[in-house]
């Protein structure tokens, strides 16, 4: 369901995935989905091609992304994904989820509703700024300062919200 509400999922390609899940078929009643209560999720080096949610993103945030989309390259790499999430009567609850790559790094997190076909999501984007962010990202205080983290935006971030059908 997130990989559909952010159009990656028939965009992405390559890539390593790996879910760790905790649940419980005792809770479960006959024909129903097993709950998820909780998981955790890792992908590593992926790339998303002609992702248009991913696209527009970048090209606004990212002096990379735009030299890209101007080019016609349509490839967005990423070095990697992390979150958690739980999935219970039909709503996939992710929280703690960031990735990062060469153009631009995000968080994530909110609640999708599958029955509904709704995500109602948040979180902020970092642009990176040809390996600079990362530099000054790794300085204890002022890294902190200029890229945020997972609760509160840095000075280079821009927050987001998608309320929207998928």
């Amino acid at each position: 369901a997130l990989l559909r509400g952010l159009d990656m999922y028939n965009s992405m390609r390559a890539g390593h995935l790996t879910l760790n899940l905790t649940t419980s078929r005792k809770e479960v009643k006959l024909g129903h989905i097993i709950p998820i209560h909780s998981g955790k999720f890792s992908f590593e080096r992926f790339m998303l091609h002609d992702a248009t949610t991913m696209t527009r993103m970048i090209s606004f945030i990212s002096l990379p992304g735009l030299v890209s989309m101007i080019s016609g390259n349509k490839d967005i790499a990423f070095l990697g994904m992390t979150g958690n999430f739980s999935f219970q009567n039909n709503i996939l609850s992710i929280a703690n989820s960031s990735a990062n790559g060469p153009y631009f790094d995000f968080t994530l997190k909110g609640n999708i509703d599958t029955k509904k076909r709704f995500m109602d999501i948040q979180g902020y984007v970092n642009p990176e700024l040809y390996g600079i962010s990362s530099v000054v990202g790794s300085i204890p205080i002022i890294g902190r300062i200029f890229s945020g983290n997972e609760n509160h935006p840095g000075l280079a971030s821009k927050s987001y919200k998608l309320k929207e059908k998928y």
